[in-house]
C-alpha cells in the first residue's frame, strides 16, 4: 500500500498522516498515528517523516504476534 496524497499539504497510509507546514525552504513536517498521536516533527524531506510511520507500524505489529 502506497502513501495516498489527500490534499495539497497532507498524505495519508493505513492511517497515519505526513501533514507539511509552510512552504518552502521553512516548511516544518509533523507525522501522526492513526490514533492522532505525534511521531515526530521537523524539517523534510517527508520521505523521512513517512519511514518513521512505516517503522512505528512494523514496530506495533511485531509486538502484538
Amino acid at each position: 500500500m502506497e502513501w495516498v496524497k489527500t490534499a495539497d499539504n497532507t498524505r495519508e497510509w493505513r492511517g497515519y498522516r505526513v501533514v507539511k507546514y509552510g512552504d518552502g525552504t521553512g516548511s516544518i513536517y509533523r507525522a501522526f498515528t492513526p490514533q492522532g498521536a505525534m511521531l515526530s516533527v521537523g524539517a523534510g524531506p517527508a520521505q523521512d517523516h513517512m519511514a518513521r510511520c512505516e517503522q512505528h507500524h512494523a514496530n506495533a505489529n511485531e509486538k502484538g504476534r
